[in-house]
């Protein structure tokens, strides 16, 4: 069976798996839509689009459980054949005492119409927050041979916090550790009011380019 192959009967698995636990269980799902329009797509530090403008959307599915699922796509410029993302994902995420949150689950990045390449991967992520700071840990746990960085973990630091009763502000700092190329980080500060936001994003050791970027972009669920 080629990897290809075995990815998709995984997804079918994950998504078939799912599907039982959440009718064995009973659960009642809530089911919410997202689109969203940016002047680029940029993915840790790194432009998806070719720094040209992305149109995103997708959905999630989530119970009282603290179970979650769903799916999001957006176009993509990679030089070559392909021309979308399609990334499926599920995971738990709750809350416990003293004000901890968690997040826990796995991530397919799917590039269907890549032709003769095969980016497609997955990675396991866990996620612990304390109010407006969280930590997220991910870690490649799927590959293949067109992939962008094998055997790769991804560790990343957020806090947001409000400047006025309109307007907040994020901060984020990234840390990609790659074992056959050299480490990457990115750092970005985002002001955002209502479904708008501003995001002013730099890199080290990503590109020969790694002047910083100014994206904006405009979301909203539905």
């Amino acid at each position: 069976m080629s990897q290809r192959n075995l990815k998709s009967l995984r997804l079918g698995l994950l998504a078939g798996s799912c599907l039982m636990v959440m009718s064995s269980a009973g659960m009642a799902a809530e089911i919410e839509g997202n689109a969203a329009v940016s002047s680029n797509y940029m993915w840790r530090g790194m432009t998806q689009t070719d720094d040209a403008a992305a149109v995103s959307g997708g959905f999630d599915l989530s119970t009282e459980s603290g179970f979650y699922a769903g799916t999001w796509a957006s176009n993509i410029d990679f030089g070559d054949a392909a021309s979308y993302e399609l990334d499926l994902y599920a995971g738990f995420a709750g809350e416990v005492e003293g004000g901890f949150s968690y997040d826990v689950g796995y991530i397919a990045y799917l590039y269907p119409d890549a032709g003769a390449a095969d980016y497609d991967f997955g990675e396991v992520y866990a996620s612990l927050g304390y109010g407006p700071l969280s930590v997220t840990y991910s870690f490649q746990v799927d590959d293949s041979a067109d992939s962008y960085a094998n055997d790769s973990n991804y560790l990343s630091v957020d806090y947001e916090f409000p400047i006025t009763e309109e307007f907040t502000a994020s901060l984020h700092y990234g840390y990609y550790d790659i074992e056959a190329s050299p480490e990457q980080t990115d750092y970005s500060l985002t002001l955002a009011k209502g479904d708008f936001s501003l995001s002013f994003i730099g890199t080290e050791d990503v590109t020969a380019d790694d002047d910083t970027k100014v994206v904006l972009a405009y979301g909203f669920s539905f």
